[in-house]
């Protein structure tokens, strides 16, 4: 591939609010890889509210920081006509946005989520495609309904096709982002996710340490843990259900810790717990920290990880980090993902997940086996080789840009 005399381009990485759950943590991930490992470029940190740059203030110092101003009405109506068109036939000119891009001599946006803003931005863009699933479950209840369905296929597409590349997190999800959207592979990347910095920084914790960390949290001796936001295809209902089975036929009841941000199934999950009288055995603690959230790791039996999305998820490995034994979902690159490291069920069947669980809790020589396993599994998982994969991503899209 042709190198780039660069002079320092300076990448611009937008980073999402922190609501927006995974797409705020891959933001996240990349911007703290770069900014820690990688030299050959400048990067200019793009944000929507004070919240998301707090997460990166340890090194505020080296990163660019942009604030990017809300849409206007008429940006939004300038939006919403380019994508029924799907041409940007519309700019949106003399902006705080556009000022601030071009004020910053970005070279190259990095977008970590499946948005429009660099569709209707001016600088070309790498787009990431985490998952579709809109196209796995076309219908509800762990598919979007109909309008927010067209809405996501609208902004995949102009997203993805306005991009001057696109990145997937496996080999499914190239297939994928071919097969539904006619991208062509060699304008996607593979660059499997990472966790957070945070999961590397607290990787060493002792248990007497997570101890004093989850203090305030009252938690059982031994427990599993799942977290996850409160949406359908997240599948908290079938983990309770399994949970259920498990006590009544082999009288084991394993206590469950949630977290995750309340979301459209919230109230659904909570009133199963109530039904199926599990208040004294599930508990959710509501908002924790990123120190909390490691410490919940450390603490964990296992990690049960039921969820209907994919082609990856970040938990499983970063249990494998913290040394949590892991028994997740078989969907899509799941198992390529997590390997021997982890005991698979069909998260569709309560009768295979609560085996495999209670298979799982009760077995203390299965648990360490999998815990070293997934040490094994994740030594070359590291942040400073996820700097290089997004290195060699951003020349590549660098020559692209030049031929055009």
């Amino acid at each position: 591939m042709p190198t780039i005399n660069n002079d320092k381009y300076n990448i611009g990485i937008v980073l999402p609010r922190t609501a927006d759950g995974g797409h705020f943590q891959l933001a996240l991930s990349i911007a703290d890889s770069l900014l820690k490992y990688s030299h050959v470029y400048n990067y200019k940190i793009l944000y929507f509210d004070e919240d998301s740059i707090k997460w990166i203030a340890a090194r505020k110092e080296i990163a660019g920081l942009i604030p990017v101003s809300e849409r206007t009405l008429w940006q939004r109506i300038c939006t919403y006509i380019n994508i029924l068109i799907r041409f940007r036939l519309l700019p949106m000119s003399n902006t705080e946005q556009l000022t601030g891009l071009k004020d910053a001599g970005i070279k190259l946006l990095i977008v970590p989520f499946p948005g429009l803003f660099g569709f209707m931005n001016d600088p070309p863009y790498i787009i990431c495609i985490s998952s579709l699933p809109h196209k796995y479950y076309p219908k509800p209840p762990v598919g979007p309904p109909l309008k927010t369905r067209f809405v996501w296929n609208t902004v995949v597409e102009n997203a993805s096709k306005y991009s001057v590349l696109s990145t997937v997190d496996s080999e499914r999800g190239m297939e994928d982002l071919n097969k539904y959207y006619g991208v062509s592979k060699d304008k996607i990347r593979i660059i499997p996710h990472i966790p957070s910095g945070y999961i590397y920084e607290n990787r060493d914790m002792d248990i007497e340490t997570a101890d004093k960390i989850l203090d305030k949290v009252d938690l059982p001796d031994k427990f599993i843990f799942y977290p996850a936001q409160f949406v359908n295809g997240k599948n908290h209902i079938r983990l309770l259900k399994a949970l259920k089975s498990i006590k009544q036929q082999y009288k084991i009841e394993i206590p469950l810790v949630l977290a995750g941000s309340v979301n459209e199934s919230y109230k659904d999950v909570m009133e199963m717990i109530k039904n199926l009288k599990m208040i004294d055995q599930v508990v959710y603690p509501g908002y924790v920290s990123d120190k909390e959230i490691t410490a919940l790791y450390k603490k964990a039996a296992a990690l049960v990880y039921p969820s209907l999305f994919g082609p990856t998820n970040l938990p499983p490995l970063e249990a494998m980090i913290m040394g949590t034994p892991v028994t997740c979902s078989n969907l899509f690159a799941m198992p390529e993902q997590v390997g021997d490291a982890a005991i698979l069920f069909d998260p569709f069947s309560i009768e295979d997940m609560a085996e495999k669980t209670r298979t799982i809790w009760v077995d203390e020589n299965l648990r360490a086996k999998l815990i070293k396993k997934g040490y094994e599994k994740i030594k070359d998982i590291t942040q400073q080789n996820y700097a290089g994969q997004w290195e060699r991503a951003i020349e590549n899209a660098l020559v692209r840009i030049q031929r055009t």
